[in-house]
């Protein structure tokens, strides 16, 4: 499930004629949000556990390039990716501790760019959201953060709306 996980990256080309007939290819590097936009299926996976992620206590979240963050203190608790085309979530939680058969997940000890946050799990289906949102409550709890009673629910949808990649580029 998760060792044939595709590793693509986000970078799209633009073919165009140039002056004197000649193709000039034009690449492009994605920002996070940007296929989500296009998935209707990872939009509503990623508006859900955002949601839940905000329903913790004193949980901020921050959105770079690549990654969307959720940080108690000043430190990211859990990260929302998109690594080929699928959303991902990577916790800040020792892949060694969780079965692999009930967790199916990938450590990305490795990458440098994921040390904080090594436990990767791909969200493509609803099995898989279930099991991060179970981790998710994990990553918090550990760091001895809890839900507040009553959450506000938001729709992130709303800032996301289906454009294609011209659209895009030109923002």
């Amino acid at each position: 499930m998760v060792d044939d996980f595709p590793m693509k990256t986000n970078r799209i080309e633009i073919k165009r004629k140039a002056k004197g007939g000649k193709i000039k290819v034009i690449k492009y590097d994605r920002s996070f949000p940007s296929p989500i936009i296009q998935n209707q299926k990872a939009k509503g996976f990623y508006n859900d556990i955002k949601n839940y992620c905000l329903s913790f206590e004193k949980v901020k979240a921050r959105t770079a390039w690549n990654a969307e963050s959720f940080l108690t203190g000043s430190e990211a608790t859990v990260r929302l990716v998109v690594l080929g085309d699928a959303l991902c979530a990577l916790f800040a939680l020792n892949p060694a501790d969780y079965d692999q058969k009930r967790y199916p997940h990938k450590d990305f000890s490795d990458h440098k760019e994921y040390q904080s946050t090594p436990f990767l799990v791909p969200i493509r289906t609803a099995a898989e959201y279930k099991i991060a949102r179970r981790l998710v409550a994990d990553a918090f709890t550990s760091r001895f953060v809890y839900t507040v009673d009553f959450p506000k629910r938001t729709n992130f949808l709303a800032d996301l709306p289906n454009e294609k990649d011209e659209a895009l580029i030109k923002k």
